[in-house]
């Protein structure tokens, strides 16, 4: 092996190294983006709807929400320009994430505290849906609930009960619960009357991503390309020699 072609080969590796380094800060960063993306859109419309109508806050039971002043917080100005616009704003905390909305007419927030899988947060909505489908026994009611929070709620009947044992072993004694299965997050909850509605949720978040998929591909395209034209360009000099 002649020595340009060793300095070829090691180009080669300097570059692979240097592609699957940036490959790997990319998805990083990518996933770390989508992930924030993910949980903010999901806790938004509850607390925006709960900041808006503080008086839901006296039936609550729920010790993931507390008041907080928002002189207790640290937060960077672009967190408090969309405070300040009425936004709702996340923020992870090891195994865990709070999120934040302002309340109007005053200096406090309301504040969510929950564990990283969404678990307070989803008892959040199912609070929230019990208390407006009690308020409002119109029919129109389940598509104000759904409109409000974008999800999929629909009232159970006898039959459906039956076939779903899960959902009736989890409602012993409760009120409110939620399933988690492999990529989906289910909730159920139990009026005063009896009627029990479904929640489905949007799909858990997950780092699988066809960006993140295609940039993979990418790079072993790549990868694969270099080291075929690295094998014709020694071909052909050793072709050249024997000539």
């Amino acid at each position: 092996m002649n020595t340009l072609l060793v300095r070829i080969l090691s180009g080669l590796v300097a570059v692979l190294a240097a592609l699957s380094l940036f490959s790997l800060l990319v998805v990083n960063l990518t996933n770390q983006v989508r992930y924030e993306h993910y949980w903010t859109d999901l806790v938004s419309p509850p607390l925006v709807y709960l900041s808006q109508n503080q008086s839901v806050m006296a039936g609550s039971t729920l010790d993931s929400l507390s008041l907080v002043s928002s002189n207790q917080l640290a937060f960077s100005h672009a967190l408090l320009t969309r405070l300040s616009a009425g936004q709702a704003v996340f923020v992870e905390e090891q195994n865990r994430f709070k999120a934040w909305v302002a309340l109007q007419d005053n200096d406090l927030l309301l504040q969510l505290d929950s564990r990283a899988d969404g678990e307070e947060l989803y008892h959040f909505y199912l609070f929230l849906i019990s208390q407006i489908l009690e308020s409002e026994k119109e029919a129109s009611s389940l598509d104000t609930v759904q409109a409000k929070f974008n999800l999929d709620v629909s009232l159970l009947d006898s039959e459906a009960l039956l076939e779903d044992i899960a959902t009736l072993e989890s409602l012993v004694g409760e009120n409110r619960s939620v399933l988690f299965s492999e990529d989906k997050v289910t909730g159920f909850v139990r009026l005063v009357g009896g009627e029990i509605y479904k929640v489905s949720f949007p799909d858990a978040y997950s780092s699988f991503s066809w960006f993140v998929a295609l940039l993979l591909f990418a790079l072993g395209v790549s990868t694969l390309a270099l080291v075929v034209y690295v094998m014709l360009l020694g071909l052909d000099r050793q072709l050249r020699n024997v000539e």
